[in-house]
Parts: structure tokens; C-alpha cells; sequence
């Protein structure tokens, strides 16, 4: 009589290929869904500052070129009532809060700073001083300080150098890993690099040095991270780094 049904053994050797099978592409799908939910979140951000800072150019008169800091109008700390990046991100976008970088107003959870969910980094104060939370559970670093004459080494679509703002655009806020996305390859697969001062086109030089030299971006030397740098400029938002060119225009 003919036996029907499969064997222990061609049962195990057929469990064995679909989990090589499951190993070789399931880095690859989680990557890449990774860089999809990365690309929606920073086209947001971009298309949400650029619509509320043509609001304010609208209403006001104010663009980003003619921001100031934020206490430079003589109110003491934050003011919604000057014309600062501070009062913009709070009157035009849909914001939750404000945290001290490397203080427990920018952890989640009740964590405390530097040992939990925290968006908590290396770099001085006057590279990064707050945090803007918005509803979406996203966060927008920031120096309160800066006005548009801060940073004078940006440069526009057109390749034009500029006057901006430098801010980090971070897709999950507290969550993990709070590092930048770069297009490194494996250098940067194998160290987060923090928000500082080569956090904008950042790459490292032929002797392993931290570089701003600009890379080439693609799909082999990319690394997702929950990190973008953005310009600031006019009446838009813009990307500030090869990283995020690549996830901004990724299809």
C-alpha cells in the first residue's frame, strides 16, 4: 500500500531550508520597511514645517530669514511673542512640549537622563540646546539661541551657500537608538554617531576621521537611523545631510 504524507526526515530538511531562507531575507525586509516608515516620517516633517512656516510668513511676515533668538527681544527665557524658532515651532506646529537637552524633560517614562530612553547627547550646549515634542511622538533639536546669521555654511537646492538654521529631526523621539542616519556602510553600522558638530554631511576621511566632506549616498551605504538633519531657510525645510537627501527621495 502506497504511504501517503511526508517523512520526519524530509519534514526537518524542509523546516532546516525555510529557516536558512527566513535568516538571509528577513534583515533585508526589516531594513527596508525601516527606510520606508524612516522616508514617510521625514516628508512629513519637511512638508509640515515648510506649510506652517508659510503660514507665519502669511500672517506675520516672518520667514525663517528673519527669526531671532529667542531672548534677544528682552523677554526673560521662552517667549511666544517674538519672532524666534522657539515661538514658531510653538504657535504654528502641533506641539506637546519643550525639554533641556540632557535634562529628565526629554526622557520618556519617567527614565532618568543619560540611562534610559532619553534623548540625551555629547554635544555642547551651544550646538543643541532643546528639544520641541511634537504629537506625533517626534522631536525637532534645537539651539534656542541661533538666529539665521548662526550657520552661514549651508547651501540651497540649487547648490547656492546660505545662511540657515541646523536642526536634528528625530522620527521616534525618545525611542531608541537617538543616533544619526548616515551613509557610512559598515563604519557606520558599527558606531551610532550623536548629534554634534558633523552631524550635517558627516562621513569619515581615508585616515578613519570624522569628516563633513560630502558622500555619496545609496542604497548599499546607507544605515537607517531615527536621525535627520535639516536645513532651515526662506520659507522651507530642507534636507541637511546626504542621509537625508536619500530617505527624502527615496520612492
Amino acid at each position: 500500500m502506497r504511504k501517503l504524507g511526508f517523512t520526519l526526515a524530509e519534514v526537518l530538511i524542509t523546516l532546516g531550508i525555510i529557516g536558512v531562507i527566513a535568516t538571509l531575507t528577513l534583515p533585508t525586509l526589516m531594513s527596508n520597511t525601516a527606510e520606508r516608515e524612516y522616508s514617510t516620517a521625514i516628508k512629513k516633517a519637511i512638508s509640515s514645517l515648510t506649510e506652517s512656516v508659510q503660514m507665519q510668513v502669511a500672517l506675520e511676515n516672518v520667514s525663517f530669514d528673519e527669526m531671532i533668538d529667542a531672548s534677544s527681544d528682552g523677554d526673560s527665557g521662552f517667549s511666544t511673542e517674538n519672532a524666534s524658532l522657539y515661538a514658531f515651532l510653538a504657535t504654528r506646529m502641533q506641539t506637546e512640549k519643550l525639554g533641556n537637552m540632557g535634562t529628565a524633560d526629554v526622557c520618556a517614562d519617567g527614565a532618568t537622563s543619560g540611562t534610559a530612553n532619553c534623548l540625551d547627547y555629547s554635544a555642547p550646549a551651544s550646538t543643541f540646546s532643546h528639544a520641541m515634542f511634537f504629537r506625533d511622538g517626534s522631536a525637532l533639536i534645537f539651539n534656542d539661541a541661533d538666529k539665521i546669521e548662526t550657520h552661514t555654511d549651508c547651501y540651497d537646492t540649487q547648490g547656492v551657500q546660505r545662511n540657515c538654521f541646523k536642526v536634528i529631526y528625530d522620527v521616534n523621539g525618545t525611542k531608541k537608538p537617538n543616533a544619526l542616519a548616515n551613509c557610512l556602510g559598515l563604519e557606520g553600522k558599527a558606531k551610532d554617531l550623536e548629534a554634534g558638530s558633523d552631524a550635517f554631511d558627516i562621513k569619515y576621511d581615508t585616515e578613519g576621521n570624522l569628516s563633513t566632506e560630502s558622500a555619496t549616498c545609496n542604497k548599499d551605504n546607507f544605515n537607517a537611523r531615527d536621525q535627520y538633519p535639516l536645513y532651515l531657510y526662506g520659507i522651507g525645510a530642507y534636507p541637511g545631510s546626504m542621509a537625508t537627501r536619500y530617505i527624502y527621495n527615496k520612492k
